[in-house]
């Protein structure tokens, strides 16, 4: 690989210099699309190679190489620091065009050197190498091209700071101030003098560097990026634009309404781009062409002549023309022809503009009441006025007088123009203005009377009607600064902004809400991106007319929530709505919106042209922590100016918002946030910000307001990961949510698909469930699969969950509320059959749910359903609870109900709201009901509860006389116990009894994991080992850990979810699900069906071993996993595997204890260590092929959480074993049948006889 130093066949060394340079050029080639796709793939596979041949001897303390051999071997040591700037520069290069960001990672490490052993600090210049200390103007410019590029390329202020230091050298140093040039170099030493030499290709680079210090517009980028969203997607004809985009702009929704409002407001939108970026293709290409098919579509060709002329409506998505004309068409048609025709001076625009506006004053003005019918009375006409478009067609008219008066040509059409806006608006700031609340209504009747039917509208207020309102006066001052009524106009403006600020702005999440009733009393939920975008370009008028900062600052707040949450960071556009906290309208996108969205963002630029460059800042965030499940992080904003100077007394604000995107069919959108610091040292803002509701990608966006600066806007793309296990928890409820709940009538499903029943076991487990994930995580994401939406969350799922089950599955009244068993899809009642276990769970569900919302009935129904609990289910004979209302003191009791009986008496004891009288009889029969337990269930020989029991107390024997399940709810009952009563010391006895007698008699100690079963009168185990009882394991022992902090059972816990996440999930399940049921070597049974309730009782499981671990150091990391290699054409069963195991802080571990369990084997593999901190074991993998996956739990002393990896290796076979396989699988697949009477393997495809010689032969080829 590589590129000589020339054609000089003596010659054959390589130099970096001219390898560097050759891979910007195979890059640029990569990125020219005109050649061949194979030409371009090559040319990027060069640049590659050669960055791999020239990194290969890269050591951060010495940089790049000079130059090499033929073959790379001989090396020539000799720092220069042009070739090291040069090699920042092209390893961003290949960055960008491979999206590989260990590139940047190396470019880093460069610069740091560069930095390191080249400035000179006093002359703020790099010395041409280590050893020569003149400062050349070549080796300075490529430096500040590096040095920026790279802050470009990571947003890190220091890079751009040390670019513009470079930069001082240069001008103060080097500028030839009479020649206007720059000087070639700077000699060394203390008398240094510049050489007066001129060299044009280092002047060349300096100017190539200076270029390097713009600022990237990100106002124009976005506005830019949706301009281009539109073009390409909503006008699949390349004619109009069609009215609706989906979320993804590849799944295009195909309505083919098109209407003028749209294509007028394109043509507004792309003039007044144009004008900003210059992008003349805009204008000339896009809007003239749109508004060709508009004239010769959509105008009315009938009364087309020399005086009048209207456009109708638009075109239905069945190619019917919609052939009425209304005010607000041609009142965009105005606004639209009056900007083509300041842009192009083509006289042809105001002659159209001349028979739209005779046409709407002659056919839609209502003489006798005054003001604008909405259409012509052949149409229908208007029985109401439209604040909005009252206002827009005063603005219309203002323009209209403005062109006219520009052009000259039509001398009357502007003092009617005039006229015409000043009527209407005095109509209606006399009629529309509401004197008592302030804020202009919506609509008014006929006779411009606010009615009651207006008056009591639910908006009756809009936010968009009143900050048209204060562009239309703005405008109006702006063009007759003397009129007669400029005093009630101008305090008309400032009463709106009063009232749209006090009244529609939401101080919390940020944006205005669309409309409030007509006192200001209640607000609409909805917040939409047009809207807010009329408040925008209000602001921004206001700005423009005033120099006002406040009312900048406010228009960048505005943008801030839109960017916040409106836009799409997948595929680039505004959605077109927000409504607090559910976003079921954010999957679409519409022309309208993105339009508004583009003229706000070119106003605002507009405005910052008027101030200084925006701050520059530096965000500082514990990434670290950020990755180990961290919630509330510190982090820091650094802001200076482009001098380099340090800002202290900036408004600064950080703005969240985040997503996942691994679950589901799209992005689901986190909960944005705002953040205020909470101190601050000179520069140095700092936060606390709270990253809980995130996971995977977050968005940062810090907003930096001063006097006399542009805002500074930035987006900052960080990421939060969760563990194996928390991240497994979220998809498994993903998959409940998506395939076991019924979104529409709410309710958790038993099992997937095949019984639409639901019990009530499952949901308040479900409920309960959902309530632990929110509150250990801070996350609250869910899919609403009903409409395919977003809702965003959680807490919503539990809420109407439990609502469901309030509604649905209660019997009773307010002071003795039960629920039944189990109800069908639609929540009908099958029986009025209720459980002990069911009518425990719902108190502990209510408790839970009133805990995170301090809602009142959710208590009052804990309350209540206690009552029924002890009511309907205690034995009031010989004590306990009974199972169902069914069963009498005769009959025989579980201690599963009963255990779950204690645990909601205990929480009902622990609540303070409750009625202490009510706290203490659950106390009093939950102490009976344990001290019962203990005394009368237990196994004083070998220890353990026994299940279940008759009415006298006496166990009942039976081979599931002994079960995890209830062993561990033993050990979960007496904890909450001794944590209200902690001197009952004889329960911390039977604890560890309990857990003894669990791993003695429960726990596989040859393969791990919990039987569900032991049978002491014949002591055999149930071999099988389910989902449910190990989950129960799991809450048990890391319970046990918290309460007694022994190290020993938070790892007894991680070996049984170590066994669960080995052999029990599966990825495969839409997003992720675990199966039911295993043998004891792990073989799962594909007819076990997975059930709610053992996955909901895993990610409760999951959820506490991840409260745990965040109180623990990080997992020990393994890293440096070698598989033995073996020779090719050789079957080898026995493979050497070999790790390395570091702490967090990379220092090696000596003392670790690792695990192996291989995906098909049944073995549990021990690592050895065999030297420092390396750790080697030997599996036999005679039973497997190709790619096999090996899982590894790793831990060590008492403040380490467990690590669980997962690693894969590939074992290959010799040719003709492959093929044999791949006959023996195809033979399998395709002749084999497994009819119960006739297994056996057919002779050919097309016959069903079985020869006996077919299959012997088979069974010798197997």
């Amino acid at each position: 690989y590589g590129y000589f130093k020339s054609n000089d066949t003596n010659d054959r060394s390589k130099y970096t210099i001219d390898n560097l340079i050759a891979i910007l050029m195979n890059l640029e080639v990569y990125r020219t699309y005109e050649y061949d796709y194979e030409y371009q793939i090559n040319a990027l596979r060069r640049s590659e190679n050669i960055m791999g041949k020239i990194l290969e001897d890269f050591n951060i303390s010495n940089g790049l190489i000079l130059n090499y051999s033929r073959n790379w071997s001989i090396k020539t040591f000799g720092n220069q620091s042009y070739v090291n700037s040069l090699g920042i520069i092209s390893l961003l290069e290949l960055s960008q065009s491979t999206l590989n960001e260990t590139y940047i990672g190396i470019a880093e490490n460069i610069s740091n050197f560069l930095w390191k052993n080249f400035y000179d600090n006093v002359l703020q210049g790099l010395n041409d190498s280590i050893s020569d200390t003149t400062k050349y103007l070549e080796t300075n410019s490529w430096a500040i091209q590096a040095f920026l590029k790279l802050y470009e390329k990571t947003q890190n202020v220091t890079y751009y700071l040390q670019g513009r230091n470079i930069s001082y050298f240069i001008n103060n140093h080097l500028w030839d101030v009479y020649n206007k040039i720059y000087n070639y170099s700077m000699d060394s030493g203390a008398s240094a003098q510049n050489s007066t030499k001129k060299s044009t290709r280092a002047n060349s680079i300096a100017i190539l560097g200076l270029l390097e210090f713009r600022f990237p517009d990100y106002y124009l980028t976005r506005a830019n990026t949706t301009m281009r969203l539109l073009l390409e997607h909503t006008r699949p004809d390349d004619v109009g634009f069609y009215t609706l985009l989906s979320r993804d702009h590849d799944q295009y929704l195909g309505s083919e309404y098109e209407t003028v409002i749209d294509n007028f407001l394109a043509i507004l939108a792309l003039t007044e781009l144009s004008s900003e970026t210059n992008l003349t293709n805009y204008l000339y290409n896009t809007s003239i062409e749109i508004y060709n098919r508009i004239n010769s579509t959509f105008y009315n060709s009938t009364i087309k002549n020399s005086t009048e002329g209207y456009y109708i409506i638009g075109v239905d998505h069945y190619g019917e023309f919609i052939n009425q004309s209304s005010l607000i068409e041609n009142t965009y048609a105005l606004l639209a022809l009056s900007e083509l025709y300041k842009l192009t001076n083509n006289s042809a625009y105001l002659q159209e503009i001349n028979k739209t506006w005779h046409y709407i004053n002659n056919s839609l003005w209502h003489n006798a009441t005054g003001g604008y019918n909405n259409t012509s009375l052949e149409f229908g006409g208007q029985t109401n006025r439209n604040c909005f478009d009252h206002f827009l067609i005063i603005l219309a008219n203002l323009e209209v007088a403005n062109v006219a008066n520009i052009s000259g040509i039509y001398p009357s059409l502007e003092g009617n123009a005039t006229k015409m806006a000043n009527i209407t608006l005095q109509i209606i700031n006399n009629n529309m203005w509401d004197n008592q609340s302030g804020g202009f209504y919506t609509s008014a009747n006929t006779t411009w009377g606010i009615d009651s039917a207006n008056q009591n509208k639910f908006d009756a207020k809009r936010l968009d009607s009143n900050s048209l309102s204060i562009i239309v006066h703005s405008r109006y001052l702006e063009l007759y600064p003397g009129d007669i009524n400029s005093s009630l106009y101008s305090n008309r403006t400032n009463n709106t902004l009063s009232f749209i600020e006090n009244t529609l702005w939401d101080s919390t999440l940020g944006g205005f809400f669309d409309y409030s009733n007509h006192n200001g009393t209640i607000i609409g939920s909805n917040k939409s991106t047009s809207d807010n975008c009329w408040a925008m370009l209000a602001y921004s008028k206001l700005f423009e007319n005033t120099n006002n900062y406040t009312y900048y600052s406010k228009s960048e707040e505005i943008l801030n929530f839109l960017n916040l949450y409106l836009w799409d960071y997948e595929s680039g556009g505004y959605f077109t709505g927000y409504y607090k906290q559910k976003v079921e309208n954010r999957n679409l996108k519409t022309p309208f919106s993105e339009f508004m969205a583009i003229r706000s963002l070119v106003a605002i630029s507009k405005n910052r042209d008027k101030l200084s460059i925006s701050p520059l800042i530096n965000i500082q965030i514990n990434s670290s922590k950020l990755d180990s499940l961290g919630r509330y992080i510190d982090s820091n904003i650094i802001v200076f100016d482009t001098d380099g100077n340090k800002l202290e007394n900036a408004s600064v604000e950080i703005f969240l918002s985040g997503f996942v995107d691994n679950i589901g069919f799209s992005p689901i959108y986190g909960l944005g946030q705002k953040f205020n610091f909470t101190s601050k040292n000179s520069n140095i803002y700092n936060f606390n910000l709270n990253f809980s509701p995130y996971y995977g990608r977050i968005y940062i966006n810090p907003l930096i307001l001063n006097e006399s600066y542009g805002a500074s806007w930035n987006v900052y793309l960080s990421n939060r990961t969760f563990s194996t296990y928390i991240s497994r928890v979220f998809a498994t409820l993903g998959s409940l949510l998506l395939s076991f709940f019924d979104p529409i009538n709410y309710g958790f499903y038993n099992t997937n698909g095949t019984n639409l029943n639901k019990s009530a076991e499952e949901n308040f487990l479900g409920i309960y469930t959902t309530l632990d994930f929110i509150s250990s995580t801070g996350l609250n994401l869910a899919i609403n699969w009903q409409f395919a939406a977003f809702d965003q969350i959680m807490l919503n799922y539990s809420d109407n969950a439990t609502r469901f089950m309030y509604n649905e599955f209660s019997v009773g009244n307010s002071t003795h509320r039960g629920f039944i068993s189990k109800t069908d899809n639609n929540g009908s009642h099958l029986s009025n059959y209720t459980q002990c276990k069911d009518n425990a769970w719902a108190v502990l569900a209510f408790l839970k749910i009133y805990e995170l919302t301090n809602y009142q009935l959710f208590l009052d129904v804990a309350n209540a359903t206690w009552n029924y609990l002890n009511l309907t289910f205690w034995d009031n004979k010989n004590g306990g609870y009974n199972s169902t209302n069914t069963t009498t003191s005769q009959d025989e009791k579980s201690l599963y109900d009963n255990f779950l009986a204690i645990l909601a008496n205990l929480k009902i004891g622990s609540t303070s709201q409750i009625n202490q009288t009510i706290r203490n009889q659950a106390l009093a029969l939950a102490n009976f009901t344990l001290n019962e337990t203990v005394s009368k269930l237990w196994d004083s020989s070998i220890y353990g509860f026994y299940s279940n029991f008759n009415h006298t107390w006496q166990p009942i024997y039976g081979i599931d006389e002994k079960s995890t399940i209830i062993n561990s709810l033993a050990i979960l009952t007496m904890i909450e116990y001794l944590r209200i009563y902690p001197n009952a010391t004889n329960y911390y006895t039977k604890i560890n009894q309990t857990s003894d007698f669990m791993l003695n008699y429960l726990w596989d100690s040859g393969f791990l994991g919990f039987f569900s079963h032991y049978n002491g009168s014949v002591g055999i185990n149930n071999t099988n080992k389910t989902l449910k009882d190990n989950s129960f394991a799991i809450l048990a022992f890391s319970e046990l850990y918290e309460f007694t902090n022994n190290y020993t059972h938070y790892i007894n816990a991680e070996k049984t979810s170590f066994f669960i996440n080995s052999f029990f999930w599966d990825p495969g399940y839409i997003v992720g699900v675990y199966t039911n049921k295993s043998s004891i070597y792990g073989y799962i049974d594909p007819k076990a069906q997975t059930d709610t309730y053992s996955l909901l009782s895993i990610c409760r499981a999951l959820i506490k071993l991840y409260s745990i671990r965040l109180n623990l150091k990080n997992p020990p990391e393994a890293n440096n996993f070698t598989v033995e290699q073996k020779i090719t054409g050789k079957i080898e069963d026995l493979y050497e595997i070999e790790i390395e195991i570091f702490d967090d802080a990379n220092i090696p571990l000596h003392n670790a204890t690792a695990f192996a369990i291989v995906n098909g084997i049944d073995q549990i593999f021990k690592f050895n260590n065999i030297v420092d901190n390396s750790y080697k074991t030997t599996v036999n993998v005679s039973r497997l092929s190709f790619t096999i996956y090996i899982n590894v739990l790793i831990f060590n002393e008492s403040s380490f959480t467990a690590g669980f990896y997962t690693f894969e290796f590939y074992r290959k076979f010799p040719i003709y074993i492959q093929i044999a396989q791949d006959t023996l699988a195809w033979l399998t697949d395709t002749l084999w049948t497994d009819l119960p009477y006739a297994d056996g393997f057919l002779p050919r495809i097309d016959l069903t006889t079985k020869y006996a010689f077919n299959n012997f032969m088979m069974l010798e080829s197997i």
